[in-house]
């Protein structure tokens, strides 16, 4: 605010933006050629070959990257199912070796 309201403005809409990637509602959908996750910003596809290993914690499923990569997994939040997302997931991933 002391800088004006321009600014104040251009740093809500920075802010803004970079929340909505963190708390926005994210969807999760396994089918049996990809991982697809489409949340506030967009939609993006991951083939099941690009996962090397499937690990639940908590109420997560946490998909393992091949290789080295930023961020180094993909973290599906699956409250109440995660048994289900974790039995599945394990089933693609042995298809795929």
């Amino acid at each position: 605010m002391v800088y004006g309201p321009w600014h104040s403005a251009l740093a809500l809409v920075f802010l803004t933006a970079a929340l909505t990637s963190w708390y926005g509602a994210f969807e999760y959908r396994l089918d049996p050629e990809s991982v697809m996750v489409r949340g506030p910003l967009g939609t993006v596809r991951y083939g099941w070959e690009e996962f090397a290993r499937c690990e639940a914690d908590g109420d997560e499923l946490r998909l393992r990257f091949r290789g080295r990569r930023r961020p180094p997994e993909l973290v599906l939040c699956a409250p109440g199912i995660v048994g289900q997302a974790l039995d599945y997931a394990a089933g693609r991933l042995r298809t795929n070796d």
